[in-house]
């Protein structure tokens, strides 16, 4: 019940923040199994938010900064929505250790539902983007490997005509499903590092 009020709630934030909301290849988002969502993250929390309005599945749990969960007001819309803290090397010395984050992304993937997640690993304001971590490549294919469910990610463009004005526009495209095939796995299995960087190429230039 508190989840649908959520959604309910971004969709009105959305829709009364921006004047036009353009979607474009929303054929492309799987109707059902489990999906990882990948997208740019020019515009901070709003991005998930878009998403989370427009994607049409739910629920669709974000990887998101364990920092944010310092903030009481977001604790509980955090919590609520079922968003999975991570910490960032950057910001404790390298020193980190996410195994229950990863290990709850798992749990959720091979139930069948949605996560999402922005690769570049922060927002920022800069024309193009960042260099992609290889988060998003390494949970779809040590999920898939694991052999109780076969990942799809949909890679996303949220591009914002005025990112913080109000009654703006925002255009947002969901490109085709990258698969986690067969193939993908054995590469995998062999040569790990290589593979991941491979498919993080890869999602970067789709």
């Amino acid at each position: 019940m508190l989840r649908r009020l959520i959604i309910v709630l971004i969709r009105i934030v959305t829709n009364t923040f921006f004047r036009r909301i353009d979607i474009i290849g929303a054929e492309n988002i799987p109707g059902d199994g489990p999906v990882i969502f990948a997208g740019n993250h020019p515009n901070a929390l709003m991005d998930g938010w878009l998403l989370t309005a427009t994607c049409g599945r739910w629920p669709l749990h974000f990887v998101v900064n364990a920092k944010l969960w310092q903030y009481r007001m977001l604790v509980p819309l955090l919590n609520a929505s079922g968003a999975v803290p991570v910490y960032r090397r950057e910001e404790h010395d390298g020193d980190v250790d996410n195994q229950k984050a990863f290990a709850k992304l798992y749990e959720i993937i091979e139930a069948g539902k949605c996560m999402g997640i922005f690769p570049e690993g922060i927002s920022h304001t800069k024309s193009r983007m960042v260099k992609l971590k290889t988060g998003a490549a390494r949970i779809a294919l040590t999920v898939t490997a694991r052999g109780n469910t076969r990942v799809r990610i949909v890679p996303c463009g949220l591009n914002y005509m005025h990112r913080h004005r109000f009654r703006s526009q925002v255009l947002i495209e969901f490109g085709k499903p990258i698969v986690i095939d067969d193939d993908r796995v054995a590469n995998f299995q062999k040569d790990e590092q290589t593979t991941v960087t491979g498919l993080t190429d890869e999602l970067a230039s789709a």
